[in-house]
């Protein structure tokens, strides 16, 4: 015999949003603050000479503090 679903009236959209913004919010407090360099690409599309800035991957580096900890920003 198998058991019965218990029915779970699923929230509204608005409740959703409010909570995950709230979660974005706290993450804040542990994140630490960093960055990316960014670099400018060449490239050849139907025979003309295009340039596009992209995010170089491994240039990623923490913002510090005085002390030379990584800083966090909270909001």
């Amino acid at each position: 015999m198998l058991p019965q679903a218990v029915n779970f009236p699923m929230p509204d959209t608005l409740v959703i949003i409010f909570f995950v913004a709230l979660m974005a919010g706290l993450l804040t407090y542990l994140i630490p603050i960093g960055s990316f360099q960014t670099q400018e690409v060449h490239y050849l599309a139907e025979g003309v000479d295009k340039a596009r800035t992209v995010v170089d991957p491994h240039s990623f580096a923490y913002q510090l503090d005085k002390a030379g900890e990584p800083e966090l920003q909270p909001l």
